[in-house]
């Protein structure tokens, strides 16, 4: 029972340590894409108004 306590809690440490250094990396992709996504969307509306 203790072995598998220490085993679990090890694991849970390894994904903490993990996730708290992807975590960033993860966010920043995440606002990379929907910055792009929006200045798509702006640049578009943009050229759409000129036309018009």
């Amino acid at each position: 029972m203790e072995r598998w306590f220490e085993k679990s809690c090890r694991y849970f440490f390894a994904y903490l340590f993990v996730g708290i250094n992807i975590y960033p990396y993860i966010v920043l992709v995440k606002l990379k894409i929907s910055w792009r996504m929006i200045i798509k969307t702006e640049s578009y509306g943009y050229n759409k108004r000129h036309l018009v």
